[in-house]
């Protein structure tokens, strides 16, 4: 699964997708997710450690691509 929430550059962060998207990674057991986000606060929503962290930009916004075994 690959995902690119909004992360309150363009759209505004929405915590509630953030506690959704943390609930659904619990239930991808046997799951690769990779996540690419420009905001930190995102990690704390998902309940298990990145495989996987890599730095990048999205335009000139610095973002990370956390990447997830479930």
């Amino acid at each position: 699964l690959i995902s690119n929430p909004p992360y309150g550059v363009r759209l505004d962060a929405d915590h509630q997708l953030y506690q959704e998207l943390g609930a659904a990674v619990r239930r991808l057991q046997g799951w690769r997710v990779c996540l690419l986000t420009g905001n930190p606060q995102l990690m704390k929503y998902i309940p298990i450690r990145p495989l996987a962290e890599h730095p990048l930009k999205n335009g000139n916004i610095d973002c990370r691509l956390l990447v997830y075994e479930c």
